[in-house]
């Protein structure tokens, strides 16, 4: 079961404020995860039965049900961005429901068979232990900061730079050669292509962004943790979209610093067209994406867990070859947990935020065809 939820941040939160989120999320899960999509009142004999489903946030009600799927609509109230239960009436033979959210598909979940008298004991225990929890205070803090910094520092420094640029280049031989051959068909192209190439260098060109202004950002927190099919979505989407102020962030080499080959066959599962496609026997098509390695953004913008999502209004522009994560965050941001499909995590954040940017990237994303 993922959890989800939603938070408008404005300024960094002290180490007391942090320890008290994780005391509540400690709670919380106890209680959360001991209750799972509970079905009851099960008559015998009867067609149907009641059930609690999991909502996007407790503002949403029931539409209708058709078979194993269920529509919930929001009731266009203000609400705590938190996952919900709200009671359901379904066909006594449905094993599992396809939940839809305001028209559009959310997840999948099964119905657990539960006593509700069970539920109740475990709820009680769950409650019994939550009171005796206690957090201790981690002891190497200092420590790991300090690593964490160093890290950082050996992360962005030029012989690691020289080491990540000389295997993008690697990376791009083998993933995009084909698209290059495609594109220069003939030497007349070729020098032709040379030609434009030097022209837009000397102007000093940059990728323009479709649907964001220059000072916002998307950024999109994603580990070698999420299920390579969501991944893999995010990749697809992305690419629709070609937006340059749009990225996945990750927060480190996969392994470490030793080596960069399971990065480089990570990125590359996520990217490529074909899944089943073998990157280091064969040319692969890949997804053109912004795909970045940054400590620091995480630690800027506080992520704690992922798949995140993260709109920035206004951030300070600076060198693109450069970690924006050196800045410390400027004004309001929002962040979004969950393992949902990019249209509904940057659907969600327009509402909150009312971004006319937003507006026209789920516009794309929902009318787009297959890239």
């Amino acid at each position: 079961m993922r959890c989800r939820c939603f938070e408008k941040r404005n300024r960094p939160r002290g180490p007391y404020s942090k320890r008290f989120r994780v005391d509540c999320a400690v709670i919380g899960l106890a209680i959360y995860l001991s209750i799972p999509l509970v079905v009851f009142n099960m008559d015998a004999g009867a067609d149907t039965k009641k059930a609690l489903i999991e909502a996007p946030n407790p503002c949403h009600r029931v539409k209708k049900v058709e078979g194993d799927a269920v529509f919930l609509e929001s009731t266009g109230g203000t609400c705590a961005q938190l996952i919900g239960k709200i009671p359901v009436e379904i066909d006594f033979s449905v094993k599992t429901v396809r939940i839809h959210v305001d028209g559009r598909f959310w997840k999948e979940q099964a119905l657990a068979e539960l006593n509700m008298e069970e539920v109740g004991e475990i709820a009680k225990r769950a409650e019994e232990m939550a009171k005796g929890l206690k957090i201790p205070e981690n002891r190497h803090r200092k420590e790991m900061e300090d690593k964490a910094e160093k890290l950082a520092e050996d992360f962005h420094s030029e012989a690691s730079e020289k080491k990540l640029a000389a295997e993008t280049e690697r990376i791009k031989g083998t993933l995009f050669e084909k698209q290059l051959n495609q594109r220069n068909p003939g030497p007349a192209e070729n020098a032709d292509a040379d030609s434009s190439q030097r022209a837009g260098a000397s102007k000093g060109s940059q990728p323009v962004s479709q649907y964001l202004q220059p000072t916002e950002r998307i950024y999109l927190f994603v580990s070698s943790s999420v299920p390579m099919t969501t991944l893999r979505n995010y990749a697809i989407d992305l690419a629709r979209l070609a937006d340059p102020n749009i990225s996945m962030v990750m927060r480190g080499m996969i392994g470490g610093m030793k080596t960069v080959r399971p990065t480089t066959e990570f990125v590359s599962r996520v990217i490529v067209k074909k899944a089943d496609c073998k990157i280091f026997q064969e040319r692969c098509e890949a997804h053109q994406v912004n795909f970045i390695i940054d400590p620091l953004l995480f630690r800027k913008y506080r992520i704690t867990q992922v798949p995140a999502v993260v709109y920035v209004p206004r951030t300070n522009v600076i060198e693109r070859d450069r970690s924006e994560g050196l800045t410390e965050a400027e004004g309001e941001f929002y962040v979004l947990y969950g393992d949902a499909s990019l249209e509904y995590l940057l659907e969600t954040l327009r509402r909150e935020t009312k971004s006319r940017s937003l507006q026209k990237a789920v516009a794309a994303l929902n009318n787009s065809e297959n890239p």
